[in-house]
């Protein structure tokens, strides 16, 4: 009878302590935290995924697939005595990597009176990286619901109202929707209604046009709506910051991947900033914008004064609200759908709570995340399930064995 009670006592309190955990669930789910090189990888084509020796003098190089090719590339090189750099070929001419490698025989090394064996070395060759950090696919911008009469109607504005061509560089169509948008929409900021929420993001946009506000959120989806149908690849990025257990200042915007630099550059229309430049003319992206000092004279923003025009201010000219939200305090999610919301979806909702799943990777400058409270409700949710299923054969048993008794 005592041990039963202990068991008892067990299932409440491992119950209360599920119960708790779902109440609070926000703070008990798989939280995905990446580096910097993880969010912004080495994007050159030639990757290299590992070495293999095929003998003394021969090295097989295996290097990642790519975005543009189903399979990973072996690169067989027969070496040169001594130090010698090898290059690599990627996807094409131009895509290529180069590593050194010495090479010696055994009997080299004995004509030097030096009984070391022979054998390969490689120097200053860049690192097996993983395949997936490079595959942009990952980033999953096929999910914003659009009809094929406002596909149409979106691909007759790139084409006649901001003039776009396929051929065009991703810089210039990105300069051209973002300074069309930013400056046609520059009316529209404020809190939208429930209604305008649930409009398709193409009669967002019509309603924005029209001086409905609209919000952040609003903003980055239109942006992706036309980038996408321009053929530009894009992400979500929310910034956000969280003290003592108060969430702070949240704020969406957008990066957008350019592959002739193969590097990710930020956008944010709600403050109708469309490129933020570096002295040296090169793009940054969210996270260099973010840890930026709100002093920094020497980083350029260019904003839409126009809709085919935009001049460019100091950084350190930006509005006092703009460095309210961009700090290097901030922490980053950057989703890996355009459905920043399907986090919401019930589906989701059930495999998130139960396994490792996550919608976001987080970047923070500030702390490093651990996972243990999700771990800590792992463990309760297994000693609920052992409970709950010796209580069942308990109860199930103690009406068998009378049954049995009478046999």
């Amino acid at each position: 009878m005592f041990y039963k009670k202990i068991f008892l006592v067990l299932l409440i309190l491992v119950t209360a302590g599920n119960l708790y955990i779902y109440v609070n669930r926000n703070n008990y789910i798989f939280v995905k935290q990446s580096t910097y090189a993880q969010i912004y990888p080495n994007y050159n084509l030639g990757t290299i995924k590992k070495f293999n020796k095929i003998n003394d003098s021969t090295l097989e190089v295996v290097l990642n697939k790519t975005n543009k090719k189903l399979t990973d590339e072996s690169k067989i090189i027969k070496l040169q005595k001594g130090v010698n750099a090898y290059k690599i070929a990627g996807a094409s001419s131009t895509d290529s990597i180069t590593i050194a490698v010495e090479y010696y025989a055994t009997q080299d090394y004995a004509k030097q009176g030096n009984s070391l064996n022979g054998g390969i070395t490689i120097y200053n060759t860049p690192l097996p990286q993983a395949a997936q950090l490079t595959d942009l696919s990952k980033w999953r911008d096929d999910e914003i619901t659009v009809s094929p009469q406002e596909e149409v109607a979106v691909k007759q504005l790139l084409k006649d109202s901001m003039g776009i061509t396929e051929s065009e560089s991703t810089i210039n169509k990105v300069k051209k929707i973002g300074t069309y948008l930013s400056y046609k929409l520059r009316n529209a900021v404020g809190l939208p209604t429930d209604s305008l929420l649930r409009l398709s993001v193409f009669n967002q946009y019509k309603s924005g046009l029209n001086g409905v506000k609209i919000w952040c959120g609003n903003y980055a989806t239109i942006f992706n709506l036309f980038a996408k149908n321009a053929g530009i690849k894009t992400r979500y990025v929310e910034i956000n910051k969280t003290v003592n257990g108060f969430a702070g200042n949240l704020h969406i915007f957008n990066e957008y991947y350019i592959p002739e630099q193969k590097k990710w550059a930020a956008i944010d229309l709600l403050y109708n900033n469309v490129f933020y430049t570096r002295s040296n003319g090169a793009l940054m992206n969210a996270v260099e914008v973010k840890n930026t000092n709100e002093d920094d004279s020497t980083v350029h923003v260019a904003q839409a004064v126009g809709d085919t025009l935009l001049k460019s201010i100091n950084f350190n000219k930006l509005e006092n609200n703009f460095f309210y939200t961009y700090n290097s305090t901030k922490d980053l999610k950057f989703f890996l759908s355009l459905d920043y919301n399907e986090g919401n979806n019930f589906t989701k909702k059930i495999k998130r709570y139960f396994s490792k799943r996550y919608y976001y990777e987080l970047y923070s400058d500030t702390e490093l995340i651990n996972n243990n409270k999700f771990y800590f409700k792992q463990l309760l949710l297994l000693l609920q399930l052992i409970f709950t299923a010796i209580f069942a054969l308990a109860f199930i048993a103690k009406f068998i064995a009378p049954k049995n008794d009478r046999v």
